[in-house]
């Protein structure tokens, strides 16, 4: 649901984006290498939000990296040199909020396999969201995610500052 029909209807609930974000050596047209995180818009104007995402670290242990879930209250998408943009998948009530959030601090990032990442534990937690009703979308893979990432970074180069685009089902 738009942030104008949210107006309209005086609902008072928030966007819940996938955005990605640039890696050393992955940007724009490499959207299934970038990073990605979750973030729900609280303020759609000044693309500000509450951020979720797994980040790794490397230690001692046998592989050499744990994984950790990072969050940050209040981010700024424009603030964001490395942001490329992201897909609206979903819409969170207000009052849905710390159930929202305790769903996704429930949910340790774990590997899988030794390709695991980011994006794996985003794809989870969307799993979770879709339980939850938050989100509808069909998204089930990664790959239902890249065409409309990748419009958000064309358009976020088009205009200079991320940009966030509707998921189409269609």
């Amino acid at each position: 649901m738009s942030k104008y029909l949210r107006k309209l209807l005086r609902t008072e609930s928030y966007s819940i984006v996938v955005s990605q974000y640039k890696r050393s050596n992955f940007g724009v047209g490499d959207e299934e290498n970038l990073h990605w995180a979750i973030v729900i818009m609280t303020d759609e104007d000044k693309l500000e939000g509450r951020m979720y995402q797994a980040v790794n670290r490397i230690n001692d242990t046998r592989d050499g990296v744990t994984w950790d879930i990072s969050t940050a209250e209040k981010v700024s998408l424009e603030r964001s040199s490395r942001c490329l943009g992201g897909v609206c998948i979903g819409v969170v009530k207000q009052k849905e909020l710390s159930t929202l959030d305790k769903a996704l601090l429930e949910n340790v990032p774990h590997a899988k396999s030794a390709e695991w990442n980011c994006r794996d534990w985003v794809m989870e937690c969307i799993a979770i969201m879709k339980d939850e009703g938050w989100v509808t979308s069909r998204i089930y893979h990664q790959q239902d995610l890249i065409p409309a990432l990748k419009q958000a970074s064309a358009l976020t180069v088009e205009v200079g500052q991320p940009a966030l685009v509707e998921f189409d089902d269609a």
